[in-house]
């Protein structure tokens, strides 16, 4: 095996604000009488974007038609208490801007999230991180979200199509790094070999990954050749 590209994920991986999703969602939800609670929400709906999320807690709660709004409108309702909580910060893990920043002069690298697009490239152009990103996708690209493999395909296919090095790319040549179980079988459904990075949730969590790391810190090309190898 080598790795020829490596594909982020975005929340709990590069920017520390599952936190914040979490407050989004449960603000929204509090506001039509439903209750989402932090063990809750990590056991069960953490890695999910957010039209996953809504469908599948409205669903859990039997509250399909509560408020009487639709997915897109309880989505864009969280949105906007996100980007509210976001203003006050801007949280990049440590090290996560130098990690990335490294590996782009190693590697192509690109993003396959289940955030909205504009705040992935908010995000990046605050971090100055943009032009280290070949392609990036997003919850608005790709609505069947993880574990679902779709936007990691995606991903996939962009990278052939921008970068004529990589035109005979394969599957197993992506390296993926995740912080949530659904993530990591989202990679390993594309094809892909997965990193689980425990910043998020504990590593035993990560245990289907196929190499756990505590922070992103560890996750530099050195390390990734020693490992996986490269071409």
């Amino acid at each position: 095996m080598s790795i020829r590209a490596i594909i982020f994920d975005f929340n709990g991986v590069i920017l520390d604000d599952e936190h914040l999703h979490f407050e989004a969602f449960q603000e929204s939800l509090a506001n039509a009488d439903l209750t989402l609670t932090q063990d809750l929400y990590l056991t069960h709906y953490l890695g999910l974007n957010d039209w996953g999320f809504f469908e599948a807690f409205l669903k859990d709660h039997n509250a399909t038609h509560a408020k009487g709004r639709s997915i897109d409108q309880w989505v864009e309702a969280k949105s906007e208490i996100y980007l509210r909580l976001l203003a006050n910060e801007m949280p990049l893990f440590p090290g996560a801007k130098s990690c990335i920043q490294h590996l782009a002069q190693n590697v192509t690298l690109a993003i396959n999230s289940g955030a909205r697009r504009h705040e992935i490239e908010n995000t990046l152009k605050w971090a100055e991180l943009t032009s280290c990103f070949q392609t990036v996708f997003s919850a608005d690209e790709i609505r069947n979200g993880k574990p679902a493999p779709d936007g990691y395909l995606a991903a996939f296919e962009a990278l052939k199509e921008q970068s004529p090095a990589l035109r005979d790319l394969q599957t197993s040549e992506c390296l993926v790094i995740e912080d949530a179980p659904h993530g990591i079988a989202a990679a390993h459904a594309a094809g892909m070999p997965c990193v689980g990075v425990a910043q998020s949730q504990p590593a035993s969590d990560l245990h289907m990954a196929d190499w756990v790391i505590e922070t992103v810190t560890e996750f530099n090309w050195e390390n990734i050749c020693q490992r996986f190898g490269s071409a």
